[in-house]
């Protein structure tokens, strides 16, 4: 895939940030993907910000927002 040229080296300094951060959650949790999960889930309620989830359950045609 090729990048655009007007990227410039900000792409790479971002990017690799990302690989830092990806990494170190990984780490803290020892690669399991649903620990991962866990965690993640842990931060977003305790952030306080709403959140949305257009996911369905069986029966259920509407979205939830909590809180």
């Amino acid at each position: 895939m090729m990048m655009p040229t007007n990227q410039g080296q900000g792409c790479d300094t971002t990017i690799a940030a990302l690989h830092k951060i990806r990494e170190r959650l990984s780490d803290a949790c020892n690669g399991d993907i649903r620990a991962i999960s866990a965690a993640a889930r842990k931060r977003q309620r305790e952030s306080g910000r709403p959140t949305v989830s257009y996911a369905k359950s069986p029966g259920e045609n509407t979205r939830t927002v909590s809180k």
